[in-house]
């Protein structure tokens, strides 16, 4: 069936579970929870066809044990560990139970870490253990990994599922190469070695050698802005890893080059550009920004740190240089590009010195529904006014928004925990002591440890045909003493009449 074909009266999205990698560094700690919400929907309206969209990063194979960029003939295996693993099963028994009930159809979508999913036997594989090889429940599941995005009506509404990546120069995949790479493995040929994408390097390279010490990196929100200060206060010697994320720029333009060409083609390796020494140059610019003796520079800074890659792609656009901004500029003057910053450090408490120069995020808006982030803008700019609802994930942080065409944009957020650094803790020391001794410390267990640290936020998107109209919501999956409900969240209800 083509997925627009799909016709519902009801559907509910989530996605970015990221359930993967082993016992003390699983990201994903809402089994029990998510399994309960995905029986409470199997059982509403039972006479209404109910689609659940799991719309992309439903597993996580590169937070596995041993990763690779891509690994097409070990996935399977992967993916077997991870549906039986205690954390996850009850969520997979819960599926299979959703397929059980008639009128239920649960639909996957693609995101940019669960990319394995599209290979022949690890589709089969999920498609087995989700169904026990019943032919009539193989029919309620659909896959949609090809890039093309889950397209379906719901009363009157035309709504689109994307996972959001789409839009992500670092994370685009490119799904030509994709279906090449089943294809010949179908063929018994040996295809060459696959890297999808820059984040995907990013990740295996630098960021999981890093998360082996500080879990905590995937959650703390903003990532651009909170991400790189902490690690560097925690610890000056991961410098070097984080050179290599600016150092990826390289494979980042590249990609960058061919989506705004319409086309993601090419030889690997070509109009690499940022060498480890542009890296460290990078690096060294933001870090000088972000510990400036002065809390407003710092903010400034912030701003630097989130912009410096999409300035590289404005730049090349615009047929520049993009080594051009990596000159030395009046913060690396003052503060210097190797021992200075630490020499700063000497003699004052490193909590402190974070603390000030992540004041900036008091104004920080990336949490509230309505802020027209990144993906928005450039999700509105690919999706066409006839699109009733367009729903997405990927950024692990909600939003319900009115597009500029009258429309509606909802992103489901994500079932991980999450870390934001409130107001209220930038503002007080002693909370933000504590906050600095948990990441310290390492672990999940730390962070989960510590009141009010732990963010969590588990929303589905419900987009339902009420006679005439079409209502969608974002609702939180809340546990009560009878049981979970899905609380609509304020403020975030659109009707389309």
């Amino acid at each position: 069936m083509s997925n627009s074909a799909f016709e519902f009266d009801e559907i509910y999205v989530i996605s970015d579970t990221h359930m993967g990698g082993g016992a003390g560094a699983q990201i994903f700690d809402a089994g029990k929870l998510l399994a309960q919400t995905i029986d409470l929907l199997a059982e509403t309206s039972p006479r209404s066809r109910v689609a659940l969209v799991i719309n992309g990063d439903s597993v996580d194979f590169i937070a596995e044990p041993n990763p690779v960029y891509f690994d097409p003939t070990g996935a399977a295996s992967r993916l077997e560990r991870i549906m039986t693993d205690i954390a996850f099963k009850p969520v997979f028994d819960s599926l299979a139970k959703f397929i059980s009930k008639k009128r239920r159809s649960l639909i996957f979508n693609l995101g940019n870490h669960d990319l394995e999913l599209a290979i022949p036997d690890v589709r089969e594989q999920l498609l087995s253990i989700l169904t026990g090889g019943d032919e009539t429940l193989r029919g309620r599941v659909h896959l949609v990994f090809d890039g093309e995005g889950v397209h379906c009506l719901v009363g009157s509404a035309q709504v689109l599922c994307l996972h959001g990546n789409e839009v992500d120069t670092w994370n685009i995949c490119d799904y030509e190469e994709l279906r090449l790479q089943a294809r010949d493995l179908n063929l018994g040929q040996t295809r060459k070695a696959w890297v999808p994408n820059a984040g995907t390097k990013m990740v295996i390279d630098i960021m999981n050698g890093v998360k082996k010490k500080f879990p905590f990196v995937d959650l703390l929100k903003p990532e651009k802005e909170a991400v790189v200060p902490t690690l560097y206060a925690l610890d000056p010697s991961v410098k070097s890893k984080l050179s290599g994320v600016f150092s990826i720029v390289g494979r980042l333009t590249k990609d960058s080059i061919r989506r705004f060409a319409g086309f993601l083609e090419g030889t690997a390796g070509e109009m690499e550009i940022v060498d480890a020494a542009g890296g460290q140059q990078a690096l060294d610019r933001v870090l000088a920004n972000a510990f400036s003796e002065s809390p407003r520079k710092a903010s400034a800074g912030m701003d630097e740190s989130a912009n410096l890659l999409l300035e590289t792609e404005r730049r090349f656009r615009n047929l520049e240089d993009p080594r051009d901004m990596l000159g030395s500029g009046s913060e690396l003057e003052t503060l210097g590009t190797g021992g200075a910053i630490v020499d700063w450090f000497r003699g004052r408490p490193k909590d402190e010195i974070l603390r000030e120069a992540l004041e900036g995020l008091a104004e920080d808006k990336s949490f509230d529904l309505d802020h027209k982030d990144a993906t928005f803008v450039e999700i509105d700019k690919l999706v066409g006014r006839q699109i009733d609802f367009t729903i997405t994930g990927h950024t692990h942080q909600r939003r319900a928004l009115q597009r500029p065409n009258g429309r509606y944009y909802y992103n489901s957020g994500t079932w991980v925990r999450l870390i934001r650094l409130i107001p209220d803790v930038l503002g007080d020391a002693e909370k933000f002591k504590r906050y600095f001794s948990a990441f310290e410390k390492g672990t999940m267990a730390a962070l989960d440890n510590e009141p009010g640290m732990i963010l969590r936020a588990p929303t589905v998107v419900a987009v339902r045909a009420r006679g005439g109209e079409v209502e969608g919501a974002l609702c939180e999956a809340t546990l009560k003493s009878s049981g979970v409900v899905l609380q609509e969240v304020p403020n975030s209800k659109f009707v389309k009449r």
